[in-house]
């Protein structure tokens, strides 16, 4: 089964912006508004989902760091102790 291409935030910010000034400037029918509209919410659903997951590994990140702090503070304490 082939993988679907991975596209990255930025590029699919370009597209949402695209669609966004189709929207705004041209003479559309309901219809063809209506797909845009859609193919927008579509866009702006997975640009969410990409921030939530870089948040995600961005809060893994930072207690990880934490955790290696707080673990080196210890074997310093232990050290000094000795």
């Amino acid at each position: 089964m082939a993988k679907k291409e991975e596209v990255n935030f930025e590029e699919l910010m370009v597209k949402l912006e695209e669609i966004t000034n189709k929207l705004e400037k041209e003479q559309l029918s309901l219809d063809e508004s209506v797909k845009l509209f859609e193919e927008g919410m579509k866009i702006s659903k997975e640009c969410n989902s990409k921030l939530e997951d870089a948040e995600k590994r961005i809060t893994i990140f930072y207690l990880l760091v934490h955790l290696i702090i707080i673990y080196y503070l210890k074997v310093v304490v232990k050290y000094l102790h000795t």
